[in-house]
């Protein structure tokens, strides 16, 4: 019977260091799995940040790029309206000038006899 408690006693002993070893492995395979998690996060998180850093960037440029255009598409149309009020002020000296040419010049009126 001692004999059999000696072998039962080291099948014990065996099987302790087997699951001792069976959960150092399960340990460090989920120390792993949770170190990978997290690199997989912070690359997303990475790519995230980018892209939104992007799209605000581009949202910017381009909306700078539009206001440049509007504000020349604004200036060249107030520059049209200082052309276009010079030329109708011209037109209209023109014009007077021509209805003065066309109607002959009277004699100034003589005085009255009373």
């Amino acid at each position: 019977q001692n004999s059999m408690n000696t072998r039962f006693e080291q099948m014990q002993n065996s099987m302790n260091t087997r699951f001792e070893q069976m959960q150092n492995s399960m340990n460090t395979r989920f120390a792993e799995l949770m170190q990978f998690l997290q690199i997989i996060t912070g690359i997303f998180t990475v790519i995230m940040v980018a892209a939104i850093g992007f799209a605000f960037w581009d949202r910017r440029t381009v909306l700078a790029k539009s206001k440049e255009v509007a504000l020349e598409a604004l200036a060249k149309d107030e520059e049209i309206r200082k052309i276009a009020l010079v030329e109708q002020v011209t037109d209209e000296v023109l014009r007077r000038m021509d209805v003065r040419k066309a109607t002959p010049l009277q004699a100034p009126p003589s005085p009255a006899t009373a």
